[in-house]
């Protein structure tokens, strides 16, 4: 409401609305909601949890997916959580909070470095002890 009324500009007699946002990125695929769920605590209107059933359409794939509160939905580079939900008479949507994850690989990379370096660490100490055996023989 603050952005449409005090953001338009008159300029010879051309009216002009200036709107600020953050930069929008499209994500390569589609999301269709299919159902949402939704586990309320007993006696309360507050939620326990909460679900999302999903379509996800890419141009590889075609697949169905639960996205839930600590279950996030992983897809190429993005991550997907559940963030929140409203329910307006028939009309029911989820809202999703979308990550682009740019180090989603350095885990991976990490680990591997690491079992390397154990590896190593093993070879070196078994080879050092076969030659204090064969030493001592």
């Amino acid at each position: 409401v603050f952005e449409n009324q005090h953001n338009q500009l008159i300029i010879n007699d051309q009216q002009t609305t200036i709107l600020l946002r953050p930069e929008r990125t499209t994500i390569p695929f589609k999301i269709k909601l299919v159902d949402f769920k939704e586990v309320l605590h007993p006696g309360t209107d507050i939620a326990k949890s909460y679900s999302s059933d999903i379509i996800l359409n890419s141009q590889e794939l075609e697949r169905k997916v639960i996205i839930s509160m600590n279950e996030p939905l992983r897809h190429h580079e993005y991550t997907f959580f559940q963030s929140a939900f409203n329910r307006s008479g028939a009309t029911e949507y989820s809202t999703l909070a979308v990550v682009k994850n740019y180090g989603r690989m350095f885990p991976y990379i990490s680990s591997i470095i690491m079992c390397i370096g154990l590896l190593l660490h093993l070879i070196i100490m078994f080879s050092s002890r076969l030659q204090r055996v064969k030493a001592q023989s």
